[in-house]
């Protein structure tokens, strides 16, 4: 099993219940919706939009959308609810959430990024360019300029992990705290990166589970 222990701290993260009875870390996926329903019903309507929603801004579906406090919608930015934007955190000009997404503390959603069905804990950053498809990215997660993860195969199958079967046909990556990828990598769906791992810019990451960062430099070599 790869348990979400085995990627994130999860004490201090507002929205650790989305990985309650989790045997393996994609589990988060099915609760999704179930959790973000729960958490907007308990908040009044009119208290939903905390943050700043500048002009031009887009929010469809905006009762079942959470801004928390300190954060940031800029210009043209569209984000289709149900979804959670956790405080302080900045979704860019441009940028595209759809349903499903849930934003911890401080994160950001950049110029012309895509996400969708995805989970981000605390401090991450998709700040440029990327599609963020059914992925999960732990604390201090920083993707540059230009990355992909992809989340359907191009024959449609459900998406494996080694021998075991997720049993989802949309799986992007799992990324966890402290991932660094640099500008313009592209990772296949079902790519699950362990902490403190680094890419280097411009690779292609092939599907599977690479372990923790003191296997780096074996990562970079395999690429």
């Amino acid at each position: 099993m790869l348990k979400p222990e085995m990627f994130f701290n999860l004490d201090d993260y507002e929205h650790k219940a989305l990985f309650d009875g989790a045997e393996n870390v994609w589990d988060a996926f099915n609760n999704i919706s179930e959790y973000i329903n729960q958490y907007l019903e308990k908040i009044p309507i009119e208290e939903r939009i905390k943050g700043v929603v500048k002009g031009g801004a887009i929010l469809v579906n905006k009762d079942e959308i959470y801004i928390g406090e300190g954060a940031k919608i800029e210009p043209t930015a569209y984000i289709e609810g149900p979804a959670i934007i956790g405080p302080e955190s900045i979704v860019g000009t441009a940028a595209y959430i759809r349903s499903g997404t849930v934003l911890g503390r401080h994160c950001i959603i950049g110029h012309c990024t895509e996400a969708k069905n995805t989970i981000m804990l605390d401090d991450s950053a998709a700040p440029h360019f990327n599609f963020i498809g059914d992925s999960i990215l732990g604390n201090n997660v920083n993707i540059g300029a230009g990355v992909i993860l992809a989340n359907f195969r191009l024959d449609e199958k459900p998406v494996p992990i080694g021998e075991m079967s997720t049993g989802l046909v949309k799986l992007g990556a799992i990324l966890g705290d402290r991932v660094k990828i640099g500008c313009n990598s592209v990772l296949e769906p079902g790519t699950f990166l362990g902490p403190d791992t680094w890419v280097l810019p411009t690779a292609y990451f092939k599907k599977g589970y690479y372990r923790r960062g003191e296997n780096r430099k074996e990562i970079i070599k395999e690429i």
